[in-house]
């Protein structure tokens, strides 16, 4: 029995009906070995489906790689790194926003080295307007301006 993936089954279906096809995949389908530097292009290389990643990572790549095969040039994938905004309820930033604003020393990951690339939820969303409008296809990375958890930590004593 082949294994069908949702994907793959809209993809097939709009394939002749659409002139572009935009998935919202994330820097995570990134082999997770590229993480530890800042500012990986989208020539990198992806997660392996067999790998020892995430399902997650493993399913956005396993994703584009699927619909690349299908629908050739006519795709568009943009890869967001962590989106943050309004309405945003996930604890990682705010724990970061109250913590910088108390005086003192924190426990945090790391040695305040790691790399951080948020992007506002509004970036990304205009992004994919102006991608539809302009028929821009490809594969674009949607992230912020690259800096150390040290530097945002800083930034958000301010």
């Amino acid at each position: 029995m082949r294994c069908v993936h949702l994907h793959d089954v809209v993809a097939e279906f709009l394939k002749d009906r659409v002139s572009q096809y935009l998935y919202v995949s994330s820097i995570a389908a990134y082999d997770s070995k590229e993480f530890d530097r800042a500012g990986i292009d989208e020539n990198a290389p992806l997660q392996a489906w067999s790998g020892p990643a995430r399902a997650y990572n493993r399913g956005k790549a396993e994703s584009e790689r699927r619909l690349r095969a299908i629908l050739g040039e006519r795709l568009t994938v943009v890869r967001p790194g962590p989106i943050k905004g309004t309405r945003d309820t996930t604890p990682d930033l705010l724990t970061w926003l109250v913590r910088a604003q108390a005086e003192g020393r924190h426990v945090g990951p790391g040695d305040g080295g790691d790399p951080v690339e948020l992007v506002d939820v509004k970036d990304v969303a205009r992004f994919l307007m102006l991608a539809i409008d302009r028929g821009q296809f490809g594969t674009f990375n949607l992230t912020g301006r690259p800096m150390r958890f040290q530097e945002f930590l800083d930034a958000c004593e301010l």
